[in-house]
């Protein structure tokens, strides 16, 4: 009988050395959840931090680029899509063709502005005139991308939007 006792209270004594066990594992392994949560909270705000890093380096320079290679109207043009774009605004092509005072089926300085941002391997500015109907660039704007081997794929309009964004990005102060 006594040793029936004995195995009792060694039974008792490992059921509760079982449930101390449970309890300190249930206990560990919030910790060990809240670290994990504490490390990828951080491991956000640096990879929140590089990227923002990322986005300044990639900033246009506070200046103009050197235009002499444009003629004056693509000049001009051109100063305005800059700060167009630092508005973060689009404008139509009847208005790019009122500040050169030609008709806006027939602007010739939109081509040489173009193919100058694509040899710069800067967005392509051009993305910001747009027709006044559907605010969106005419069909030359995508023949143009296509001329120069840009993949514009079926979707025109995500093409256009995602080259408007990057110029954005680009020319953002």
């Amino acid at each position: 009988m006594v040793a029936d006792t004995h195995r009792y209270a060694t039974i008792n004594d490992l059921l509760e050395m079982e449930g101390r066990l449970r309890r300190d594992l249930g206990r560990d392994i919030r910790n060990v959840g809240a670290d994990i949560r504490a490390l990828e909270k951080r491991m956000d705000e640096r990879l929140t931090a590089v990227l923002a890093e990322l986005k300044r380096d990639r900033r246009a320079p506070a200046t103009i680029p050197d235009l002499s290679e444009l003629d004056d109207n693509s000049q001009t043009v051109y100063k305005k899509l800059v700060e167009v774009a630092r508005n973060r605004t689009t404008i139509t092509y009847g208005t790019v063709g009122r500040l050169i005072r030609r008709p806006p089926n027939d602007l010739g300085v939109l081509d040489p502005i173009f193919w100058f941002e694509h040899k710069a391997s800067r967005p392509l500015i051009g993305a910001l005139i747009v027709a006044a109907p559907n605010k969106m660039p005419s069909k030359g704007f995508f023949d143009t991308a296509r001329a120069a081997e840009m993949d514009v794929g079926d979707d025109e309009q995500t093409f256009w939007e995602r080259c408007r964004d990057e110029v954005y990005d680009y020319w953002a102060d």
